[in-house]
């Protein structure tokens, strides 16, 4: 079985717009401001194995194993909703791609409409990855 090591950093702000600005002066962007933060100094800070894996601290690191096919686990949230960004730093020795869902109060089950991939660098070194999201509401629980 295969291990991942986890530094999960959540960092809900906006997300960077598309749009084209709405008069001829470029918008200052705004500065992102981290939400929720993991760091794993203290346990696995609420993140629970919900299937095919076990999950583990130490080092300041969440450790995953994998167990199995389609491994996952969650976390319960109650922050305020809103275009968000996933950031996770992750370092991975087999291959696929990682992928976060989601539940909102004003949506409370999960399902492929709230979820957004994101790559991973499986080659055992570290990488930081980042998923843009839009949960409406308060964001009530994060799988990844």
């Amino acid at each position: 079985m295969s291990n991942l090591a986890v530094v999960a950093l959540l960092m809900l702000g906006a997300a960077d717009a598309a749009a084209p600005p709405i008069n001829p002066f470029p918008r200052q962007k705004l500065p992102e401001v981290p939400l929720v933060q993991w760091e794993f100094d203290r346990g696995v800070d609420g993140w629970t194995a919900q299937h095919a894996c076990e999950v583990s601290a130490s080092d300041g690191l969440l450790k995953v194993r994998n167990t199995g096919e389609d491994p996952y686990f969650h976390r319960p949230v109650r922050v305020p909703g809103g275009d968000l960004v996933f950031r996770i730093k992750a370092r991975s020795r087999t291959e696929g791609s990682g992928q976060i869902f989601w539940t909102t109060d004003r949506s409370p089950v999960r399902g492929p409409d709230k979820s957004q991939g994101f790559p991973l660098t499986n080659d055992g070194q570290w990488h930081e990855s980042e998923a843009d999201f839009s949960a409406p509401g308060t964001l009530l629980d994060l799988r990844i």
